[in-house]
């Protein structure tokens, strides 16, 4: 296997997530799921597994990037979407000849609705998207019309800077059709977790929740191998070089395949243990892995708290031990720091868990992983 750090890596080449891929075809069958996970873990490449296996048994799978803050970009990507799906393609002039001329999508706080152009200034909303879909594709029953939305929350956001309670309103018109209408589904995923956009979490709540980490320790060997031999690194040291590449990674495929493209790239064919912590230390220290977006968007997402919220990371990431709450606060108040209410920490403790910073190890809290825990504290000095 060739290295991909970036890129969406080819279906057939998805190497250690059959768990939550199984979840995940479970749950179409229940109306959806929202899949969480921090950046650079693979959510989207596991999207385009699960839409290559739905498509494979009979479902109509629409795919698509909501990353664009542009309503009508996602429109027009989401129109050529129906166009191209091998069961809904053969409705959509039919469609067109309901609704006046060429087929648009109007997105908005109320929801997704097709229409038509019925004058050169003027578009008439006929029909909600979801039940022209579900009428559409009766004849497939018992599959079902699967939406599978990435980076959802840029557009939630977008429509939030629009409309006062635009992601509440926007998420809760993709609910009523999972509820309402028979054989809808939905995959909502994105790199911005949802409770950065809702104040409210009732529109997705009815979803399972399936958690996208780091690779298990043997996975991650597994996949390391498949690119060292890709690359022609390691020979018969293989084993010992993909064991120690995985654990310097913490087995986060982006960076396992940044890693393994370096040792390609310097021709370090039988690379030593030092000469590996070598490079993700350079890598770490020269931000080549683009690490100081964990600390700089702390203040987008965490506003008049971001200071505090730095604070407390310095800590954990000071300590070789989990921390408690309280020992977060000690620690704050001993450098000079205010001494801050215990409820609010227990907030931001609660919300760094949600953004994946730290993970809760029994009453107390660390890094969620060691090479956050070491960017960290390169970034910080």
């Amino acid at each position: 296997m060739t290295t991909n750090p970036g890129g969406v890596v080819d279906p057939d080449d998805l190497i250690g997530r059959d768990r939550e891929l199984n979840r995940l075809l479970r749950s179409v069958t229940t109306g959806g799921a929202k899949l969480l996970g921090d950046r650079r873990m693979g959510k989207t490449s596991l999207l385009h597994k699960l839409a290559q296996q739905l498509d494979e048994v009979g479902h109509a799978v629409i795919r698509i990037s909501a990353e664009s803050s542009d309503p009508q970009k996602f429109a027009r990507d989401m129109v050529a979407e129906l166009r191209r799906n091998r069961v809904l393609r053969e409705h959509v002039s039919r469609w067109e000849a309901e609704l006046g001329g060429e087929l648009k999508l109007q997105v908005g706080v109320g929801g997704l609705n097709l229409a038509g152009r019925v004058s050169r200034s003027r578009l008439e909303v006929e029909q909600d998207l979801f039940r022209a879909c579900a009428e559409a594709c009766q004849r497939i029953a018992p599959y079902r019309v699967v939406f599978i939305f990435d980076e959802i929350t840029v557009l939630a956001q977008r429509l939030g800077d629009l409309f006062p309670g635009g992601p509440e309103e926007f998420l809760r018109s993709l609910r009523v059709p999972r509820q309402q209408l028979s054989g809808i589904s939905m995959v909502l995923a994105g790199s911005v977790g949802l409770h950065h956009v809702l104040q409210d979490r009732s529109p997705v709540n009815d979803l399972d929740s399936v958690e996208v980490g780091p690779l298990d320790r043997p996975d991650a060997v597994y996949l390391t191998r498949c690119l060292l031999r890709g690359g022609q690194v390691a020979g018969e040291g293989e084993q010992a070089v993909a064991e120690t590449i995985a654990e310097q990674t913490c087995g986060i495929p982006y960076y396992i395949h940044k890693l393994v493209a370096e040792l390609v790239a310097r021709g370090l064919t039988v690379p030593s243990q030092p000469e590996i912590t070598a490079l993700v230390d350079d890598a770490l220290h020269t931000d080549r892995w683009e690490t100081r977006h964990y600390l700089e968007r702390l203040p987008r997402y965490y506003g008049d708290n971001a200071d505090l919220v730095i604070a407390m990371l310095h800590e954990y990431a000071a300590s070789t031990e989990p921390l408690t709450v309280d020992e977060v606060i000690n620690r704050l108040s001993a450098r000079g720091l205010a001494h801050p209410e215990r409820a609010k920490v227990v907030s931001l403790v609660d919300r760094l868990e949600d953004d994946h910073y730290l993970v809760r190890v029994g009453a107390s809290d660390r890094f969620a992983t060691t090479l956050l825990r070491r960017a960290w504290l390169e970034m910080k000095r």
